[in-house]
């Protein structure tokens, strides 16, 4: 994981039209490739962490509808021993935030950044993502659709899917030096046989 320390300016509105406030963060960050932190931090973290400072009872600005990010600078980051809290965890069930650290971590770009899209949804895709990017999993043609269960055809005959009942449990992150992520190759059917050699179960996580 990364330490990181940033400030900057959000735009919020209030009742004499757009303001600025500051901001000044130390957060941890998932173990993203370095040349990655930059937009990782401005474009799927950052507007979390600001409605979380926003939310806290103290804060000023509680009231005032957030309006963007104005500026942020990253003035520090270093590399800590910390595991990612993500690991572990199942994405079907994650939060968004949670979901935004999954994508970070494995630069899932194609998962949407925060607000775009309902819970359900949010999770759905990263879970596609998560096994397209990272299992390399192949989904694109019908045949790649038919071989995999969680993918169904609705009335109409177009595909949609479907994972309930399944888990999607997330696995180490591994950097080689070369910046990029090397993963093992899996060729199963199901969600759960795709996952299921290389992370512990639910059952097995809540007993350890």
């Amino acid at each position: 994981m990364w330490n990181v320390k940033l400030s900057g300016t959000y735009f919020t509105q209030g009742q004499h039209g757009k303001e600025i406030s500051e901001f000044n963060f130390d957060k941890e960050l998932p173990s993203c490739p370095q040349g990655w932190i930059n937009s990782v931090v401005q474009k799927r973290l950052l507007p979390i962490w600001i409605e979380e400072e926003r939310a806290k009872p103290k804060s000023g600005d509680k009231f005032k509808r957030f309006d963007g990010v104005d500026s942020c600078h990253i003035y520090d980051f270093n590399a800590i021993a910390s595991k990612d809290s993500f690991i572990g965890k199942d994405i079907l069930k994650m939060n968004e935030k949670e979901i935004q650290e999954v994508a970070s971590a494995f630069v899932l770009i194609e998962v949407p950044l925060p607000r775009k899209l309902n819970i359900k949804q949010l999770r759905d895709e990263c879970v596609l993502q998560y096994l397209k990017i990272v299992k390399k999993i192949k989904m694109e043609t019908e045949e790649e659709k038919e071989a995999l269960s969680f993918y169904k055809k609705n009335p109409a005959g177009y595909w949609t899917v479907d994972f309930s009942e399944q888990s999607c449990i997330i696995g180490q992150v591994i950097h080689p030096d070369d910046g990029q992520k090397v993963f093992k190759k899996i060729e199963q059917k199901s969600l759960s046989d795709i996952l299921g050699a290389d992370v512990p179960t639910e059952k097995e996580l809540l007993a350890n």
